[in-house]
Order: C-alpha cells, then structure tokens, then sequence
C-alpha cells in the first residue's frame, strides 16, 4: 500500500508543473476552457504513449563509442524526431477537430503556444513518472530540466500546429526548432559536469523565451 501511495504521490507532483501552468494562463490574460485544459492534457499522456510504442520498435545505439555527431544524429532521429513529432500530430488533429466543431475558439498562436505547453508538461510528467518508479532519485532532476525541455518544445510544436495550413514554412522552422533543442538537451546531459549544467540552462532559458508566446489574442 505504501508503494503505491508514493508513486501516487510521484504522479502528483510530476503533474504540478502542468497545473501551475493552468493559474499562469490566467495571470497572462489566456481564457482556456477546463475541457481543452483536460484535452490538451490528455493528449501530452497519449503523444508521450506513441512515442514510447514508436521508439521501442526502432534500433537504439548507447554507444559513445562512435563520433559524437553520430551520436546527435541518433538522438535526433530516435528519440528527438519521434517525441516532437507525437506531440505535433495529436495537436495537429486536436486543433482539425477544434476548427470542424468548436467554431467559438479561434485558434490564434497565444492559445496554440498554451496548449503545446500543457502537452508538453502532461508528457512529461508521464516520462517522470516512468522513471521515477525505477529511480525515485531523478525526480529532481528530471523537474529542473525535463519538464522545462519538454514545455519549451510543447510550445513550439503548438504553435507549428496551428500555423502548417497558413504559414508552412514558419510551421516546419518551429518544429524543427524543437527537435533541434531537444536533441541538444539528450546530447548535453549525460556528458555530466559544465556541459549537463549547460543542457539544463538551455532548457530553461528556451522555456521562458517561448513562454512568451503565451498571451491573449490581439483581435
């Protein structure tokens, strides 16, 4: 019982960077409704799913024997391209279905930037909790660099899902961005010393910058 209170406990608290986000929406000015809070949520869990299903079924190199390049192109590929790429296509189809039947909610980039930012949250605490329950001792570590990483990438997937239709271009330049920061934050961190302490900084340095995509509509 007790097992299983802490790694409920574990959730909860993986979860709380999510939920901090919720009452920072409101400080910014953001209306987002509770059940596209809950959706966006939801879809994080789901983007976070795909990937591990995606990743499982693809060859893994831990090796650092090879060049350091190849080793980035390797995170880039396997892990980097399937997580953003999860979270950019439950977006995708989250912001079609938004369009087709919710024709109140006009998607302009400050709500896309917040719900890429929850999803990414929502993944990562799912990825927390993964690795929590087989080493309670990189929970810290994984809340001051993990989950900023993957807000940070959130938003940019959101706010290239809500712009491939419109503008293409500037969509495929912020998802690749994402993909982009995230294989830096995988090459940087097992490397340990200045370079991890480097990997994290880039991690909260691109979440606060991106998290200024965050604000209420202009029209």
């Amino acid at each position: 019982m007790s097992g299983a209170i802490i790694i409920l406990a574990l959730v909860v608290l993986a979860f709380l960077p999510a939920a901090l986000a919720v009452f920072w929406f409101r400080h910014r000015k953001l209306a987002m409704p509770l059940h596209f809070v809950l959706i966006f949520l939801a879809s994080g869990v789901l983007s976070m799913i795909l990937a591990l299903v995606v990743q499982s079924g693809l060859p893994q190199n831990d090796s650092y024997s090879f060049s350091r390049w190849t080793v980035f192109i390797d995170l880039f590929l396997r892990i980097s391209l399937t997580e953003e790429g999860a979270k950019l296509l439950f977006l995708l189809g989250i912001f079609a279905l938004i369009r087709r039947f919710s024709r109140n909610i006009v998607i302009f980039e400050g709500f896309a930037a917040g719900a890429g930012l929850l999803a990414g949250f929502a993944f990562a605490a799912v990825e927390s909790a993964v690795y929590a329950a087989a080493d309670s001792s990189v929970v810290l570590l994984r809340m001051i660099s993990a989950v900023p990483l993957h807000g940070a990438c959130g938003i940019r997937c959101g706010l290239a899902a809500s712009g491939f239709a419109s503008k293409p271009r500037s969509a495929l330049g912020r998802f690749t961005s994402a993909i982009v920061l995230h294989s830096f934050y995988d090459f940087l961190l097992p490397l340990g010393g200045f370079r991890a302490a480097l990997g994290i900084l880039l991690a909260l340095v691109a979440l606060v910058s991106s998290a200024q995509s965050i604000r209420p509509s202009e029209l």
